[in-house]
């Protein structure tokens, strides 16, 4: 039940981490900026600004490598562990956790 309950709570951003369409070089810059991240002491750290859609671009934008990574590592490792399919986690996210955690603005970044 331990590792359901870190796979769900990992799983709560990730309905806004799925493919987006390419969009022009101006676009991007514009809603990056004001955002930045560094490291400091092997730590990752971010500041993000701006109305929540262009938060969530941000978020996403500057931590790509870092959600790519932890998906390749914790979706096998979940479902070795749990015998519970990725889809379920997908799932569970969207109807259980996004819609109680999740304030309506932050919800409609997602699908911008």
């Amino acid at each position: 039940m331990k590792h359901v309950a870190i796979g769900m709570l990992l799983m709560v951003g990730l309905p806004s981490c799925s493919p987006r369409p390419a969009m022009d070089a101006n676009a991007a810059d514009n809603k990056l900026s004001g955002g930045y991240r560094f490291e400091r002491n092997g730590r990752i750290y971010v500041h993000l600004e701006g109305a929540p859609e262009t938060f969530g671009f941000q978020h996403g934008y500057l931590l790509a490598d870092e959600i790519r990574e932890l998906l390749r590592v914790v979706g096998p490792f979940l479902e070795q562990t749990t015998k519970k399919s990725w889809t379920f986690y997908r799932e569970a996210a969207q109807s259980v956790l996004w819609p109680r955690n999740i304030g309506t603005s932050w919800m409609g970044s997602s699908k911008a």
